[in-house]
């Protein structure tokens, strides 16, 4: 069940940064509608993206090295899924300059994504810290 909640959370968090990263890139760079499609491969790309996170974020706190190692393949990896959506879905062209934007999108998703989850974890810090302290208290 908590495998499904936090699968719930990251697909949540993630759709939400592909929303504002696509919002800002199309409002800068297109004119015209916003195509009846985008909504579909948005939620496609959160999915496939979602399913790589759960696999590459790590439950344990183990050596420093090993969490970087899986950071940056956990990044690359999204990287090349959400340019395989963006060459398949015509978000972008196979140009360098398209590239680069698909770096920059991906790690503006990223950004946002681990600001939710970070302040949702202190959230939830503060809120474990606070019944500890009270059930100290009354245990004294």
């Amino acid at each position: 069940m908590k495998k499904l909640v936090d699968y719930s959370q990251y697909f949540a968090y993630i759709t939400f940064g592909i929303v504002i990263v696509c919002a800002i890139n199309f409002t800068l760079f297109h004119h015209g509608d916003l195509p009846e499609n985008t909504l579909w491969e948005i939620l496609f790309s959160s999915l496939l993206t979602t399913a790589v996170t759960v696999i590459f974020i790590p439950t344990d706190c183990g050596q420093k090295t090993g969490l970087v190692i899986r950071l940056i393949l956990h990044y690359l990896c999204l990287y090349a899924i959400m340019s395989g959506c963006g060459l398949l879905f015509g978000w972008m062209d196979p140009s360098f300059g398209d590239a680069v934007m698909m770096l920059l999108s991906v790690a503006g998703v990223y950004f946002i994504a681990f600001l939710l989850h970070y302040s949702a974890d202190k959230k939830l810090a503060k809120e474990l810290n606070e019944i500890l302290q009270k059930r100290n208290g009354e245990n004294r």
